[in-house]
């Protein structure tokens, strides 16, 4: 249910400025928190396992942006 006003136009909720600055502070709070945490050794081995597999298409695309084979090469 949306809310309406008197000419039944939507009205967005809206909360006061305190309650904002509140929930700014403690989303802050909680951000920085999980920002100082060490990243676990699992996503650092999957980002590096990324970083190969966009190593080895490069040249692949490489080879396909300028229209050169394998078999030309040979």
């Amino acid at each position: 249910m949306q809310d309406r006003d008197k000419n039944n136009n939507k009205v967005e909720p809206t909360l006061e400025p305190v309650l904002q600055a509140h929930i700014g502070k403690q989303l802050r709070r909680m951000y920085d928190a999980m920002i100082r945490e060490p990243v676990p050794e699992r996503f650092k081995a999957l980002l590096d396992r990324l970083e190969e597999g966009e190593a080895v298409r490069e040249p692949i695309r490489d080879r396909a942006e300028t229209g050169a084979d394998e078999a030309d090469s040979v």
